[in-house]
C-alpha cells in the first residue's frame, strides 16, 4: 500500500495483488460507480432542477449584473455538459458521471454561494468585512471537506463504523450561516425574514454541494487511480480495463 502523487495531491493506491472482496466497506464503496439506472436521474435533476431551476429564478429577479456575470456562465457551462451526457447510453457514461457529479458540486458550491452573499447585500450587509469573512469560511469549509475525504479513504485498514466528525468541520459549517444572523443584528441591521431565511437556505444548499464536489471529486480521481477494482455495467469497458492494466 502507498500514497501516489495525482495530479499534485496524494491519493491511496491499493497494491495489486489485494482483490476487492478483501478491501473493507468504506473503500468498496468509494470504488463503485453509480448504479446505471440512477445516472440520469442524478445528471438531470441535480442539473436542472437543483441548479437551473433553484437559481436561475432568484438570480434574475431581483437582477443584479454583477452575480449574473459570474453565475450564468457556470449554469450555462454545466447544463451543456448535463445535456451532452445525457444523449448517451448511460453505459458509456457511468465514469463520467462520477467526474460530472463532482464538477456539479463545484458549480453549485459556488453559485448558492453567490446567491447567500447576494441576498446578504439586498438585506443591508455593506460592511467590506463581512464579506471577506464569509468567503474565507466557505474556503475553509471546501478544505476541510475535502481533507476530510483524503484521511477518510487514506488507508484499506478497517474502520470503526462510529466515525464522528471532527469539531472543527462542524464549527466552519455552522460559522457562516451563524455569522450571518450575528452580522444583522450586531450591526443593527433590520432586513425581512424572507431575506433571512433565503440567505440561510443558500448557505444550506452550498454546503450541500460542497460535500457533492468534495465527496465525487475524490472518489473520481480514487478510481482512476485504482482502476483495476472498479467493476462496471459496461463488459467491454470492464474488460479493456483488465487488458490495458495486465499489459503494464
Amino acid at each position: 500500500m502507498k500514497i501516489k502523487k495525482l495530479g499534485g495531491s496524494y491519493m491511496l493506491k491499493i497494491p495489486q495483488h489485494k482483490r476487492f472482496n478483501q478491501l473493507p466497506g468504506h473503500i468498496q464503496d468509494q470504488l463503485q460507480p453509480l448504479h446505471v439506472y440512477q445516472i440520469k436521474f442524478v445528471i438531470a435533476g441535480g442539473t436542472f432542477l437543483l441548479l437551473d431551476a433553484f437559481v436561475l429564478i432568484p438570480l434574475l429577479f431581483p437582477y443584479m449584473k454583477a452575480f449574473l456575470y459570474v453565475i450564468l456562465p457556470l449554469l450555462a457551462g454545466i447544463s451543456v455538459w448535463a445535456i451532452w451526457l445525457l444523449c448517451k447510453k448511460v453505459e458509456d457514461i457511468e465514469l463520467d458521471s462520477i467526474l460530472f457529479s463532482g464538477c456539479l458540486g463545484v458549480v453549485g458550491a459556488i453559485c448558492y454561494f453567490l446567491m447567500a452573499l447576494k441576498y446578504s447585500y439586498i438585506g443591508g450587509i455593506q460592511s467590506p468585512i463581512y464579506y471577506i469573512v464569509m468567503c474565507v469560511l466557505f474556503l475553509a469549509t471546501v478544505y476541510f471537506s475535502i481533507l476530510q475525504q483524503y484521511k477518510k479513504y487514506d488507508s484499506i485498514e478497517k474502520r470503526s463504523k462510529k466515525n464522528t466528525p471532527a469539531w472543527q468541520y462542524t464549527l466552519v459549517r455552522v460559522s457562516v450561516p451563524g455569522g450571518y444572523i450575528i452580522a444583522h443584528y450586531l450591526m443593527g441591521l433590520s432586513p425581512t425574514i424572507v431575506l433571512v431565511v433565503m440567505t440561510i437556505v443558500c448557505y444550506s444548499f452550498s454546503y450541500v454541494f460542497i460535500w457533492l464536489l468534495a465527496n465525487y471529486l475524490h472518489k473520481y480521481f480514487f478510481m482512476k487511480e485504482n482502476i483495476q477494482f472498479v467493476y462496471f455495467s459496461n463488459k467491454e469497458l470492464n474488460r479493456k480495463v483488465r487488458g490495458l492494466d495486465s499489459k503494464k
